[in-house]
């Protein structure tokens, strides 16, 4: 599914900002799965489709895998969110996060870690070139001075603008 720039940056910033709410209001700590309901709930409000714990059938070298994989969040059927609880966020989410892309399909993927102390944003999220992608991910501080950008919606009041994350 082939998705506009402008739309997928409505949605992975809708996605961030409101990651950015809860991790303030709820703070680091919580199960993955109170985390994953809601920011769900948040996202609903907000007039986006959620899918939770959606479940992925893939087929290699003639096997058809019915439950292959669950994504956390599937946000307007494009975007795959990843939430973590973890302490530091091990390369193999990242690695996880892109394997999720490459077998849906899809373009963009967001891996977050509601656990760390400080919420802080890295870059962007990218769209996934032909052969491979780049995630987004929103856990460690970024290098100092850097700021992170939820970008300036086009339509609808769902536009935040680029600012410090944290």
């Amino acid at each position: 599914m082939e998705a506009c720039l402008w739309e997928l940056d409505e949605i992975t910033g809708a996605i961030v900002d409101e990651s950015l709410k809860i991790h303030q209001g709820l703070g680091p700590g919580l199960l993955e799965s109170v985390y994953e309901a809601v920011l769900a709930r948040a996202l609903e409000r907000r007039g986006f489709r959620v899918e939770r714990q959606k479940l992925i059938r893939f087929e290699f070298d003639g096997m058809l895998f019915e439950e292959g994989f669950r994504i956390d969040l599937l946000v307007e059927g494009l975007v795959v969110v990843e939430l973590k609880s973890v302490e530091a966020l091990a390369p193999v989410y990242g690695k996880q996060v892109l394997t999720y892309l490459r077998l849906t399909g899809l373009q963009v993927g967001l891996l977050i870690n509601l656990r760390s102390r400080n919420l802080e944003g890295g870059p962007p999220p990218y769209r996934q070139p032909l052969a491979g992608g780049r995630i987004a991910r929103f856990a460690d501080k970024p290098e100092s001075g850097r700021e992170a950008h939820s970008v300036t919606r086009r339509r609808g009041e769902r536009g935040v603008g680029k600012g410090r994350l944290g």
